[in-house]
């Protein structure tokens, strides 16, 4: 077996591997010499059959199994000789027309790990925002669950629907003043809670009567994009054909028995507990964005070309399938005369992404960190606070196939990382309001 290097430059490595005819049947002999004695045929005792006769029926098989298995041990020995690192694992492609008869020929491919200086962790001076003050919150919730076990009876004539109360509407998107062509009214039904967002359906209820028919533009009614970025509409209608008023419980211990507690302060207690942990999460979330902003700056390392085009692919098809499901993605016909608009920002997002990847990759080898998980543990740190039971259902599901559980129990590894960054790092806290906190937050999801 040959192995011979055809490229080395910068993170880049390549090797021609070849494999001789005569190497090839040594390999698929010693093979059947092995399984043999195991194998039965009609008409051989178990052991007897002839080999010639396994070639000729399973050569195809043990040529690509002896081929892989030898494929594997080399380049097993040759990254441990080295002492390289690769990135990912090496790729490996048949060479064509390139081969002798019978001989195999592939091409061996890999960006190898770049250097990692040491850095100094307790350099880093990280703000965490703190909410302690949940108690609105919990009152908005227990606000919200008496709505939702209300009881409701047609309204009158001319009644002005207020927080809490329902209506039927009939929901039409216009062009030009005229119905999309081809598309049919939405009917829904729509509850209107506490402090509906600006620019909602819930907010143009608010003090109107059945029958009315209200009318807001397409970027007025934030949080009713369009089915699809191809549908074309400047303004919705909203008709309500009929109204609801809404018989509210009193928030009070009779209430709490028909949530199956015994008294309101366990379900205060209860939601003031969930608030709690929602809120440490996203004040988790804040400080380790902080903390990979930080570690970006301190970190200059060459990163390897095709794990960072592989990335930046992948951040691109995913910014523009959030753009298709918001309604403002650009056309095919609008791009093909200039650069993509989200090409800068996913190049941003997968250096970051391919640089911190590769520093909790060095720091998980050298504080030796787990990597073995049972489904619990999974479950409890990944999922967020607030999963409905589908949400855990299905992860607990895909925690079942392969692929899934590594890419889990990759994002293990970097939680295990960024808490050691953290335990290092000097960490001071804020308190902040609920609102600033959420903010702070957001703000996060619309920078990269």
């Amino acid at each position: 077996m040959e192995f011979v290097e055809t490229l080395n430059d910068g993170l880049s490595r390549a090797y021609r591997l070849s494999v001789s005819d005569d190497e090839i049947n040594e390999l698929i002999s010693q093979r059947i010499e092995k399984i043999r004695p195991d194998i039965v045929l009609p008409g051989f005792r178990k052991g007897k059959v002839p080999p010639q006769l396994l070639k000729a029926r399973h050569g195809a098989e043990l040529r690509q199994e002896v081929l892989t298995e030898s494929i594997n041990e080399k380049l097993t020995s040759h990254i441990t000789d080295t002492g390289v690192e690769p990135v990912e694992r090496p790729r490996v492609v048949e060479s064509e027309g390139e081969t002798s008869a019978g001989a195999f020929v592939c091409d061996v491919t890999y960006e190898i790990c770049p250097e990692i200086p040491e850095l100094d962790f307790s350099a880093i001076e990280l703000i965490r925002p703190v909410c302690t003050d949940h108690d609105e919150e919990v009152d908005e919730r227990i606000r919200r669950l008496t709505i939702q076990n209300a009881k409701y009876h047609a309204a009158d004539p001319g009644y002005s629907m207020a927080v809490g109360d329902a209506a039927e509407v009939e929901v039409v998107r216009v062009r030009e003043g005229e119905p999309v062509s081809g598309e049919e009214p939405a009917n829904r039904r729509v509850v209107i809670y506490p402090d509906p967002d600006s620019g909602s359906i819930q907010s143009l209820l608010l003090g109107a009567t059945a029958g009315q028919t209200l009318s807001a533009s397409r970027d007025a009614l934030k949080d009713e994009p369009p089915d699809s970025a191809t549908v074309e509409f400047d303004e919705t209608r909203v008709t309500i054909k009929s109204a609801e008023q809404a018989e509210i419980p009193a928030p009070d211990d009779s209430f709490a028995e028909q949530l199956g507690f015994k008294t309101l302060d366990e379900v205060t207690a209860l939601l003031k507990e969930t608030v709690e942990r929602e809120t440490q999460a996203v004040s988790g979330e804040i400080l380790k964005r902080r903390l990979y902003d930080r570690l970006e700056e301190m970190l200059e390392i060459e990163l390897p070309p095709k794990l960072l085009a592989d990335e930046t692919g992948s951040v691109l098809n995913a910014l523009r399938r959030e753009e298709q499901e918001s309604g403002q993605a650009e056309t095919a016909e609008a791009l093909e005369g200039g650069d993509d608009p989200l090409s800068g920002e996913a190049v941003k997002i997968a250096s970051r992404r391919v640089k911190i990847g590769l520093l909790v990759r060095t720091v998980a080898k050298q504080q030796a960190l787990r990597d073995d998980f049972s489904d619990a543990e999974l479950e409890s740190r990944l999922l967020p606070v607030n999963s409905t039971h589908f949400q855990v259902a299905y992860f607990r599901r895909n925690l079942e196939n392969p692929a899934f559980r590594r890419r889990a129990i990759g994002e293990m590894i970097e939680l295990q990382a960024t808490d050691h960054f953290i335990d290092l790092a000097e960490v001071s806290d804020e308190t902040v309001d609920r609102k600033a906190l959420y903010k702070l937050y957001n703000d996060l999801e619309t920078s990269a």
